[in-house]
């Protein structure tokens, strides 16, 4: 017999225990959704509460500082954060993203920068702030979208086979 005809044994299925799984993946991922979400809004609440009293100015992108990270493929790639200049009294400061691209701002492109007005040196990039919190959000939301979703399914399908049967 040849490897093609060879037949694999497959044990059987447990019906039971296909829908435990599923519903403790249904679970799982809504609870990873919901603690996503909330670690977004935490985070984000706090960060306003400690960026309160920063203070609004533009700054001037001035370089980029090159990332080495790996592709979805695992390949190696270059990326890019963006380097921004600014200005507080006279005194100029610099900052880096925290997010890099493969295709970031030009260098001269303003942006805008929120500064400590007790410590310019501490500044965040306010558009790569809202950048994370939007992928969080939309990560989070889309997680326990799916694990909603197969809950339902799995409700309905339970619902439909105890009509049928």
């Amino acid at each position: 017999m040849s490897n093609s005809q060879q037949s694999r044994y497959t044990p059987p299925v447990d019906p039971a225990r296909a829908v435990r799984r599923l519903w403790i993946s249904a679970a799982v991922l809504a609870l990873v959704g919901i603690l996503v979400l909330g670690y977004s809004f935490l985070s984000a609440a706090r960060r306003g509460a400690d960026t309160a009293d920063y203070v609004e100015v533009q700054g001037k992108v001035v370089g980029h500082q090159e990332k080495g990270d790996l592709d979805r493929a695992s390949r190696p790639s270059v990326r890019y954060a963006e380097i921004v200049e600014y200005r507080v009294q006279g005194r100029t400061y610099k900052i880096v993203s925290n997010i890099s691209k493969s295709s970031p701002a030009a260098i001269g492109t303003v942006l805008q920068v929120s500064y400590d007005p007790d410590d310019p040196s501490q500044a965040i990039l306010i558009g790569a702030v809202a950048q994370t919190d939007t992928v969080l959000r939309v990560t989070g939301a889309a997680v326990l979208a799916l694990g909603i979703f197969l809950m339902v399914q799995r409700v309905r399908a339970t619902r439909d086979k105890a009509k049928s049967g």
